[in-house]
């Protein structure tokens, strides 16, 4: 009888070794990049879903033998009420906590970018489809190489890709698929989340297709890494704040409720403050003739690639939806002149969005990407500014 005891608390030691390591491998990045190396295969996704399966009854599993144990040493065995009311209430968070543990566990939210975000994550795995042989929110590019056809590339972040949208056939590039000539057109997604303008130009080049015509999309951050080189985006954190961010960064990792409420926390008490920083950051950024002249050239590689091949490119420039103007007159200036001296056409939405409310254009309070209003509206300035398209 000891021994079956001793292997049950074994068994019971790995249950709980397992619930608190699998969030940990739940990373979007991570994600990503087993989704890439498994090729998006259907075994893959079943496997990954069996594993959240076998969690959540571990999860169930755990809150049974704790129930049964509060059962046989308090209900069977009652004990003075005081040691009794404490042990009631213990038991009742500790139940109420994996419960909403479990259920958090299949909830998606779509929360931007944010790499710590298991709802995020969730999300991605529920509605970021179809995934093709790069990874690319679009479909097969074999099956779709046709010479005949002029090829057009959509290239960009997480705006092209479509984060925040549901329904492929909502995102901009869909749509402007939709409405083209398909005997003519063959149209390519190459949107990447947190992709920037230098890794933007590296993916053009290495992707099998090669563009007749290219769309490059630009957001105001793709100047951050080049900024970051210049010692821009270094935020003065106090101890104190450092030792408690890592403890809740190291808990939101081992829960998908902890982090569900750490990320909505965040964004309504913290997020405005960072958020004010960061736009500071980006106003120096812009205005450092060698950090701008240095984002530039990355721009400016992607141009001459085009000419060199005879490519026909035009910069989308969407702007930040919760400050428009911000972007128009900090950040697109600049780009606007360079592309103009280069003789380069951009497609700007800033006359259409600049007389919505943000959240009009958004997808949510937690992510700022653009939501299927926008994308429509996207995909008209798209179709309107494009003349090979018509």
């Amino acid at each position: 009888m000891k021994l079956f005891k001793s292997h049950r608390k074994i068994a019971l030691f790995f249950e709980i070794g397992f619930v608190i390591l699998l969030p940990f491998l739940f990373k979007t990045s991570l994600l990503r990049q087993l989704f890439a190396f498994f090729n998006s295969s259907v075994v893959f996704m079943f496997f990954f879903k069996f594993l959240f399966l076998l969690r959540a009854f571990l999860l169930l599993h755990i809150l049974l033998v704790v129930l049964v144990n509060f059962y046989n040493n308090v209900i069977k065995k009652p004990s003075d009420a005081k040691n009794v009311n404490i042990k009631l209430l213990k038991t009742s968070v500790f139940s109420c906590f994996i419960i909403c543990e479990v259920i958090f566990m299949f909830i998606p939210q779509s929360q931007g970018n944010v790499e710590i975000g298991y709802g995020q994550a969730i999300w991605g795995y529920y509605y970021d489809r179809p995934l093709n042989e790069l990874n690319y929110r679009d479909y097969s590019i074999k099956e779709r190489s046709n010479k005949h056809k002029k090829n057009i590339l959509f290239l960009g972040d997480s705006f092209t890709r479509g984060v925040g949208i549901k329904q492929n056939k909502n995102c901009f590039v869909s749509i402007v698929r939709a409405k083209t000539d398909s005997t003519r057109f063959e149209i390519f997604n190459l949107g990447k989340g947190n992709s920037d303008t230098k890794d933007e130009f590296n993916r053009l080049k290495d992707f099998p297709v090669k563009p007749d015509i290219l769309v490059l999309q630009y957001y105001h951050n793709d100047i951050q890494p080049v900024g970051e080189k210049f010692g821009y985006y270094k935020y003065e954190i106090s101890a104190l704040k450092k030792v408690v961010g890592g403890f809740v960064y190291l808990l939101s990792k081992t829960s998908f409720f902890i982090n569900f409420i750490t990320i909505n926390v965040s964004v309504k008490f913290i997020d405005s403050k960072i958020s004010h920083e960061y736009k500071q950051e980006i106003v120096k950024s812009y205005s450092d003739s060698r950090c701008l002249n240095t984002h530039l050239s990355d721009i400016n590689n992607v141009i001459m690639y085009c000419k060199a091949n005879n490519v026909k490119l035009y910069v989308l420039l969407i702007p930040e939806l919760v400050n428009v103007d911000f972007t128009e007159n900090i950040c697109f200036k600049p780009i606007k002149s360079f592309l103009f001296e280069k003789d380069v056409d951009y497609i700007s939405i800033y006359d259409t969005v600049k007389s919505y409310k943000p959240n009009q254009l958004i997808v949510g309070p937690l992510d700022n990407h653009a939501n299927e209003f926008t994308q429509t509206i996207i995909a008209e300035e798209i179709l309107k500014s494009v003349p090979e398209l018509k």
